[in-house]
């Protein structure tokens, strides 16, 4: 077991370094938590200006956009348990490290040579494990009042919301192909507007997503800056908060986690999806030698179309998070899903207790 005197990081130029990263990133927060609840409209389309003029409206959700803000923050707490770890060791000294060292009984020089030596460390151990404290208190404090943002009844609404707008694409697409044996036998014109509502209604259904992906790109913006203004008046964070996430994990020797949203890459399940729908209704349905061209014609342009928009996306991922894996994404996605567990201890702990932790009722 290693001594606090032989770790590089039992430095006090360090420590402080550290404190300084995180008090600048937890205040960066509470500012992009203040900007958005201070917006005056709950819903509304949102264009920008000069570098991004060209790209669609944003229709933006200010629940959802405060959603989006707290689950960045919640994530990259998480990830800060190195700086929590350090700071409990840093604050328990082992016995053999607190001992003079020599017996009392030595001579006088050598043992105040010892006692010094013993002064100078546990000096050097207090302020270090001071400096750690109020950084783990700034996370730990962010924490908690983020957490208070909602209540477990709240809590439970939102999983339920959340997976029914993730999952009802897919429950169409498997609905259509249960429907294949009833209407195997329908006349040519059926088959064919079946093959056309079956898209539409696919597109439909996935455009209800639309306004959670709208808050996760807005929330990318407002985080990590641009060039020009947008309707809304939300001015981009300064500096980015990529730019702070970097200063303090690197104090660690380690990567700001990827915090990416399931609603970012959902576009890419949904036009895999209904490309291969398309292609399965073409094969399958027993379209005639009228019908089968056509719907062959209207399926190659549609798939062509998802593509691109699959390609685009791709560019736009590997830009936005550039010089990362995708098995990092993947995992980042992963985390993203466990925010559809319901309840969590402590909300089931305060609502058994019959008590109210005089949360806002936010609905991030």
């Amino acid at each position: 077991m290693n001594k606090l005197h032989e770790l590089k990081w039992f430095d006090e130029q360090w420590a402080t370094e550290v404190r300084d990263a995180t008090r600048e990133l937890v205040r960066l927060y509470c500012e992009a938590l203040e900007a958005v609840s201070a917006l005056p409209r709950p819903i509304q389309f949102i264009e920008f200006s000069g570098l991004r003029g060209g790209y669609r409206p944003l229709l933006v959700v200010k629940s959802f956009l405060r959603e989006a803000v707290i689950d960045h923050i919640a994530i990259v707490l998480r990830h800060a348990a190195l700086l929590r770890l350090r700071a409990f060791a840093v604050a328990r000294p082992l016995p053999g490290e607190v001992r003079l060292g020599v017996k009392r009984t030595a001579e006088a020089e050598v043992v105040a040579r010892a006692e010094a030596r013993r002064t100078e460390f546990l000096a050097r151990q207090q302020k270090i494990a001071a400096l750690l404290e109020e950084a783990t208190r700034d996370v730990h404090d962010l924490g908690e009042l983020i957490a208070k943002e909602e209540r477990p009844g709240q809590r439970a609404l939102k999983a339920v919301v959340r997976l029914l707008r993730r999952s009802l694409p897919f429950l169409w697409a498997s609905w259509v192909l249960a429907q294949f044996d009833r209407w195997s036998n329908s006349p040519q014109l059926q088959l064919f507007f079946f093959f056309v509502g079956t898209a539409v209604i696919y597109h439909l259904m996935a455009w209800l997503t639309l306004p959670f992906h709208d808050a996760g790109e807005r929330k990318y913006v407002f985080f990590e800056g641009y060039m020009g203004k947008a309707s809304d008046g939300l001015s981009p964070l300064h500096p980015e908060a990529s730019r702070l996430e970097r200063t303090l994990f690197k104090q660690f020797g380690l990567r700001p986690p990827v915090v990416i949203s399931w609603e970012t890459v959902v576009p890419l399940l949904h036009y895999g999806l209904i490309s291969a729908l398309i292609v399965v209704l073409w094969i399958k349905l027993p379209l005639g030698s009228a019908a089968r061209p056509l719907a062959g014609v209207l399926g190659l342009v549609l798939i062509a179309w998802y593509f691109s928009q699959l390609a685009a996306m791709c560019t736009l991922l590997t830009r936005r998070y550039r010089g990362r894996s995708m098995w990092e994404i993947a995992s980042a996605l992963l985390l993203s899903l466990q925010a559809l567990e319901p309840f969590d201890d402590r909300g089931d702990g305060e609502s058994k207790g019959g008590k109210d932790d005089g949360g806002t009722a936010a609905g991030d």
